[in-house]
């Protein structure tokens, strides 16, 4: 009996270690896990680095990383905030469902994570430096510090790259167990460094940041920050090869794009896509790919390369064969969310993008989009802004940039390979409907197997035809329904038919009045406190500014059509017929129609730009 109980204990050993072998073997030749180490910057756009063709951000260390490595050209996040897109990639679950879908917000209970995976794969798992993943008990990683001065204030805090050397020399003297190391670094975040080395004159800014002296600062700034950024990377490669751990796999990313406007908090590219570079020496072969790929899938493929199994209940798909060479292909169609950030950047948006178009729906068209970049302090980026604001009063590109960022149609459609920067909204174009259509039902059924509340955005029930009738100069008392002598038959059985108020109240002049209810606002925030007289005041130049919103330029965005017909009377109008000089720039507006109907939101229009006037006379 005895002889039996030892052979059955020897038959298991012999199975657990064939079993661990087999499991281990990737590419058929490794006969123990590798060592994994994964580099996590912060906030660095995707294509500032030289290894993604940026001639002026000097980043010779993930340049020659890169050279090493896999590149992969299409990387994306699942969120454009910290801890969303954190969340996302140590769970493998997409952040509406993991629950961390709101910046700071915190995973659902239950779930298992990055350290649960590799410590049953028999690894030491070690996080150093940022985490910014809640809470902290859903996340058993042996945590390591990792900051220069930890008395700073959180947004001054550096990598210290003694404490991953420490790591790794520690570990590499015992190699009890193979090691994964997750390596936080705060950098590109703001507040960024002071300029370093960088010519404000020769920077590169993309097509849609605003040309000015304050934004070509921030963009040295931001760039002195990427480059100590890549000497910490440097540093800690040069620690991995010290101590042996040439062999390693090795990752590079990004948790999100740079802090500026189009970018994060957003999610155009410049918002959600991010660097990727993998390094696994005698594995993967270096080159680049176009492959599409999440952050949610780099935990079931490390899984993988380490021997164990992707996990089934997540959204993370391993792309392994991208890595081993069998296939240039992962994902055909991406998705990602956005929600919010405490009291800042408040705007939910979720997306769809395929390798050629990418669909946006913003869930709140309805608001001003606001963020720390446009709210807070000027470290967060308000001393390059406010210079936006101030040269829109002039400056057409910097007032279509000032309102684009704050103003968001319900819908957009982009063609990301002709317009990369996405600039042109196709949503209302009728040569993109099948194209609009189809991305606006993959998104919906997405967010029903994410959980969401699903309502068809643009349903029949939820978008009635709307029509609204104002009148000039007529007294409140002055219908029948309003207890009124003159006959308004009419108006008197419609009354009856709906709501009538009492109480509804404007100004007493007919511009104001009609800039209020063309946009929302009150009369001088819309630019026309008076009348249509130029007082070279912000709040008084008697014209539709171009921050801000019209009815239907946010119906349209939601999938109406638009008309008007009858009196505009909310901006300059030059009825010599002679050029009228502009007193700031003294370009000639006679023939300026940007604040006219069809201009601020309406297909059709008939009737009359000025006050009173003949409607013979039509315009």
């Amino acid at each position: 009996m005895r002889q039996i109980r030892i052979f059955a204990r020897c038959l298991l050993a012999s199975v657990a270690t064939i079993s661990f072998v087999v499991g281990a073997t990737v590419f058929g030749a490794v006969e123990k896990r590798p060592d994994i180490v994964v580099y996590i910057s912060d906030d660095h756009g995707w294509n500032d680095s030289g290894a993604y063709g940026n001639r002026i951000v000097r980043t010779p260390n993930l340049d020659a990383l890169a050279k090493q490595s896999l590149v992969f050209d299409r990387a994306f996040a699942n969120s454009p905030a910290c801890t969303p897109s954190r969340c996302a990639l140590f769970t493998g679950v997409e952040p509406m469902r993991n629950g961390a879908h709101a910046n700071h917000s915190q995973i659902r209970d239950g779930l298992k994570t990055w350290p649960d995976y590799f410590h049953a794969l028999g690894y030491r798992v070690v996080i150093v430096g940022k985490t910014d993943i809640r809470p902290g008990k859903s996340f058993p990683f042996e945590f390591i510090n990792g900051k220069v001065d930890p008395k700073a204030p959180p947004l001054h805090w550096k990598l210290d790259t003694n404490a991953v050397d420490g790591v790794l020399r520690e570990h590499a003297a015992k190699r009890e167990k193979p090691l994964c190391l997750i390596v936080g670094d705060w950098n590109p975040h703001v507040v960024w460094p002071k300029n370093e080395g960088y010519d404000p004159a020769k920077v590169d800014l993309p097509k849609y940041l605003v040309d000015m002296p304050e934004t070509r600062d921030a963009r040295t700034r931001y760039y002195t920050g990427v480059s100590h950024m890549d000497r910490a990377l440097g540093a800690c490669l040069s620690s991995m090869n010290r101590y042996g751990y040439d062999d390693a796999l090795f990752i590079y990313t990004a948790d999100q794009g740079a802090q500026w406007p189009h970018a994060k908090w957003t999610v155009y590219d410049a918002g959600i896509q991010v660097p990727l570079v993998v390094r696994w020496p005698d594995r993967i072969k270096a080159g680049r790919t176009d492959a599409i790929v999440q952050l949610t899938d780099l935990m079931p493929t490390l899984l993988e390369a380490a021997g164990g199994k992707a996990p089934k209940n997540i959204d993370g798909r391993s792309f392994l064969p991208v890595l081993n060479g069998k296939t240039d292909r992962h994902r055909d169609i991406i998705f990602a969310a956005h929600t919010g950030d405490g009291q800042m950047n408040q705007f939910p948006i979720r997306c769809v993008r395929t390798e050629k178009y990418k669909y946006i729906l913003n869930l709140e068209p309805e608001r001003i989009y606001t963020s720390h970049i446009t709210s807070a302090e000027p470290r967060d980026g308000r001393d390059y802004w406010d210079s936006w604001v101030r040269a829109a009063k002039t400056n057409r590109f910097a007032a279509e940039r000032v309102a684009d960022d704050q103003h968001r149609p319900k819908e957009e459609l982009y063609d990301v390979q002709a317009d990369p920067d996405e600039l042109h909204n196709l949503a209302g174009d009728a040569n993109y409907e099948k194209v609009l259509l189809s991305l606006r039902k993959r998104l919906a059924a997405w967010r029903k197997t994410q959980g969401e509340e699903q309502v068809d955005p643009l349903a029949k029930a939820t978008t009635p035809n709307i029509v609204l009738i104002l009148a000039d100069d007529l007294g409140f008392s002055d219908l029948g329904c309003y207890g009124s002598e003159i006959s308004t038959p009419n108006l008197d059985r419609l009354a009856k038919k709906g709501l009538r108020f009492a109480q509804f109240y404007n100004t007493s002049r007919c511009c104001p009045t009609r800039a209020s209810l063309l946009t929302g606002l009150y009369p001088h925030q819309a630019g026309i406190g008076h009348m249509m007289e130029d007082r070279h005041e912000p709040g008084y130049r008697g014209e539709l500014n171009r921050n801000c919103l019209t009815i239907a330029e946010a119906l349209r965005g939601a999938g109406y059509q638009t008309g008007m017909a009858g009196k505009w009377h909310v901006c300059h109008v030059n009825l010599t017929g002679k050029p009228q000089l502009n007193r700031e720039n003294d370009d000639a507006w006679w023939d300026d129609k940007h604040d006219w109907p069809l201009q601020r939101g309406f297909e059709k229009y008939y009737g009359t730009i000025h006050g009173v006037c003949s409607y013979f006379f039509a315009l």
